[in-house]
């Protein structure tokens, strides 16, 4: 679905603009342009995106290629929001031969990152990582070089962290949720 769709024949490509909406096998993808490559099969896709998965996780990132499989390639500047709450962010990614998405320079956490009126606001704490795989076919993400930070202070590392992307249970580390309340100071919970 798009507001106009030209074909060039120089460059055997086909560019939909404008409200751009594409469907396959429980993805979606939503972009101000898409241009399609008929002699490669890369699709590129440019201007707020919002991929979401067959999980319910969505990708936000203004530039992303795809495979004509619908498979994310190279992106810049993504947030992922995971579907049970969590959300990571990166500088760039890009995707492995073996399917998984390598990213550089990356940050997670589950607190919000918006106030009550929606304007950003820091998390309380966040994960950083020089880089992350998220492997889509066993739904983990892992992270190496991580370290916690707390209010802005950079804390113990985290060797060998993992989340799962679906919900389910993961032996290891118990991320926590960190917050700060008027009424109560510092809280903390498991959940």
């Amino acid at each position: 679905e798009a507001d106009s769709v030209a074909y060039s024949d120089e460059a055997d490509s086909v560019t939909a603009s404008g409200n751009v909406v594409l469907r396959r096998d429980g993805k979606s993808l939503k972009a101000d342009s898409v241009t399609w490559s008929r002699k490669t099969g890369k699709i590129t896709a440019t201007g707020n995106i919002r991929m979401v998965d067959e999980d319910g996780n969505q990708l936000f990132t203004e530039k992303l290629d795809l495979t004509d499989e619908f498979q994310a390639g190279g992106m810049e500047n993504m947030l992922l929001a995971l579907r049970e709450g969590g959300r990571l962010a990166a500088n760039s990614g890009e995707r492995a031969a073996n399917g998984n998405i390598l990213l550089n320079n990356a940050a997670y956490s589950a607190c919000d990152i918006e106030d009550s009126q929606g304007c950003e606001k820091t998390p309380s704490w966040r994960v950083t990582s020089r880089s992350v795989v998220y492997d889509p076919k066993s739904k983990t993400v892992r992270f190496k070089g991580a370290r916690l930070e707390l209010f802005g202070i950079r804390l113990m590392p985290l060797p060998g962290l993992a989340l799962a992307t679906d919900g389910r249970a993961i032996s290891g580390l118990l991320i926590p949720n960190l917050r700060f309340t008027p009424s109560n100071g510092l809280e903390i919970s498991e959940t």
